[in-house]
């Protein structure tokens, strides 16, 4: 066969040797993608920034990678060989950026042909300057102290923290708190070392998360009215006796809860000392109080009582017999009989003259 006959033998079969060349692609394709795989997975995410500038808002914990290989090489993998992360370093100035998402992989995924693709690819994000806040401490309680006993202070040293980090993120910080503090039936001052909490991601604590706390504890001190309290009236001098139209007054005391609980005012506290008048007559004079154990008197209404001096009337039959037991008292029997025996042996004597 000539080399003509041959060409056009060819140009003949063209149309097979096409479909034979195709075949051939295609069966070499669907071998290769038969030994291909696709795998997911879900790796942290992290951010690096060694510069002025800070996210403001949450990003996603996690990215999805979307590894595609051979089977081999990726049934070996897990998503420990893989890491995502944001760099901020190219980034200046403050503002809204899209930041793609980089990846890093094990010496296992280098040594493979392996097509790895993060999903989403590059995160939105809004940038703010790095600052630097100083926020107070809330001492964090549960339970009560014991009954009648209050919390009059609450101190930590120090009392400020010094925090880090975005201006807004720093701004949005009122306090930080510390683990919370069981101080059930306290009833003296106490003192803890306490950790503080930070539960919030956008901002760091830059000292030693740990303060020394202090609670003050004491009794609870109020006051309790008592009224109808009865006024005596003292000393008035003799032959005179004293009145008043009340008697009473109302007594405000103060002391620890506890104490006045079931408390009573002693009989005689008030008196009205009326030693000092000396002739009848309307006067006003001032109550006056004893000395209370353990409490102080906070006021006495009304501080002082209308009194009525008067002289005693006595019954007439009573002053004769006050007399007669007067006179009988000066007088001497013996005295007397003495004195009238002198008297007589005188007369005799005269007589006898």
């Amino acid at each position: 066969m000539t080399l003509s006959q041959k060409l056009e033998k060819l140009r003949e079969d063209w149309i097979v040797i096409v479909l034979s060349l195709l075949a051939a692609v295609f069966l070499y394709v669907f071998y290769q993608i038969a030994q291909m795989d696709t795998t997911t997975f879900s790796v942290p995410i992290s951010v690096e920034s060694n510069g002025n500038l800070l996210l403001v808002k949450e990003i996603p914990s996690r990215v999805k990678i979307t590894v595609k290989g051979k089977t081999e090489d990726i049934s070996r993998l897990t998503e420990k060989d893989f890491s995502a992360y944001l760099n901020l370093d190219y980034y200046t100035s403050p503002g809204e950026y899209s930041v793609p998402i980089s990846l890093q992989t094990s010496d296992s995924v280098a040594n493979t042909s392996l097509e790895i693709r993060p999903n989403p690819q590059s995160i939105d994000v809004f940038l703010e300057e790095k600052t630097i806040g100083y926020v107070p401490i809330t001492i964090r309680t549960t339970g009560n102290p014991a009954s009648g006993y209050e919390i009059i202070s609450e101190e930590t040293t120090p009392n400020y923290i010094r925090i880090i980090g975005s201006a807004s993120s720093v701004a949005s910080v009122k306090t930080l708190e510390t683990e919370l503090w069981d101080i059930s039936d306290a009833k003296t001052t106490i003192e803890k070392k306490l950790k503080l909490i930070n539960t919030n991601k956008r901002i760091t604590i830059d000292e030693e998360p740990v303060v020394n706390a202090k609670i003050t504890i004491a009794e609870i001190v109020e006051n309790k009215v008592f009224e109808n309290t009865i006024v005596t009236l003292l000393n008035p001098k003799e032959g005179f006796e004293a009145s008043a139209p009340t008697l009473k007054a109302t007594v405000t005391v103060k002391g620890s809860q506890n104490y006045l609980k079931d408390y009573k005012l002693p009989y005689g506290l008030l008196y009205v000392d009326c030693s000092s008048i000396s002739e009848p007559g309307e006067y006003e004079i001032d109550i006056k109080n004893y000395k209370l154990a353990n409490l102080s008197l906070v006021s006495i209404e009304p501080t002082s009582l209308s009194v009525t001096i008067t002289e005693k009337i006595q019954d007439p039959e009573s002053e004769n017999l006050v007399d007669e037991e007067a006179n009988s008292e000066n007088s001497n029997p013996e005295d007397t009989l003495v004195d009238t025996e002198n008297s007589t042996e005188g007369k005799k004597s005269e007589i006898a003259e």
